[in-house]
């Protein structure tokens, strides 16, 4: 919307590139049809016939971003620190990560789509994959990762059972945890 000042004058009239868009008694003017590097000027006449031009104003209009998607969660990474990050790669804007939850994690280049990401065994994390483009608000996705920590050694008990000829075997596992 442009609203020119004064108010009060006879005519208005906006002009696109040079070519009338609106002429009325009315200082206001709405569009949603304008063109990156379009120019917008008004020629306000008074009443007694006088009139002047303001100067143009060059609109910049930019693309919305591309719609980020972050990729699928990675949940049941077992005895591993480090995995790939799959963002895709924006087509308008330029997408960033960045750690929004977890403790000692680093992200390898936060500004690539498929950039590797190190973590820490037992901890979960949750990244933002954002897409920007200049004044438009950004298109964000998350995705959670978490890298399991290995379990302990399990303990089945002796190594050798004797038995007497009866094929009956009991075998006592010990809970690696002490559970």
């Amino acid at each position: 919307t442009f609203t020119a000042t004064p108010s009060g004058a006879e005519t208005y009239n906006f002009l696109i590139n040079g070519s009338s868009a609106q002429s009325s008694a009315m200082n206001t003017y709405s569009t949603s049809a304008l063109a990156d590097a379009d120019k917008v000027s008004v020629t306000i006449t008074s009443a007694a016939g006088c009139s002047g031009t303001s100067t143009e104003i060059t609109m910049e209009v930019d693309p919305l971003p591309s719609t980020a998607s972050a990729g699928d969660d990675q949940l049941d990474l077992c005895g591993v620190t480090t995995t790939t990050l799959s963002g895709n790669a924006p087509v308008v804007g330029s997408g960033e990560w960045t750690i929004v939850s977890g403790d000692g994690g680093d992200i390898g280049n936060a500004l690539d789509p498929a950039s590797a990401f190190d973590g820490v065994a037992g901890e979960t994390y949750v990244l933002k994959w954002a897409i920007t483009s200049r004044v438009c608000a950004a298109s964000e996705d998350e995705e959670t990762i978490r890298f399991q920590e290995l379990p302990s050694a399990a303990d089945a008990g002796p190594l050798a059972i004797e038995q007497c000829d009866n094929s009956t075997f009991t075998v006592t596992a010990v809970d690696p945890a002490g559970n």
